[in-house]
């Protein structure tokens, strides 16, 4: 875990560095609404497949659709 008061825009800009930095070195996505929400059963495999069509031309769509083909 890590804070960062992003209360400035320079702030704002070394934790946005900081959020890419892991993403890229660790291959992770720091956060994932509809993952997360899939995963804790908040949301249902159709309603999931809905939020992956949204996103399916952007790497955010390809990360979902590659989680989908974990589960």
């Amino acid at each position: 875990m890590s804070w960062f008061d992003a209360g400035t825009i320079d702030e704002l800009v070394t934790a946005t560095n900081f959020v890419k930095t892991i993403e890229n070195r660790q291959g992770i996505n720091v956060s994932s609404p509809e993952e997360i929400a899939y995963r804790f059963g908040w949301i249902t495999l159709t309603m999931f497949k809905e939020a992956i069509s949204h996103y399916q031309q952007s790497v955010y769509g390809q990360h979902l659709k590659a989680m989908l083909k974990e589960k």
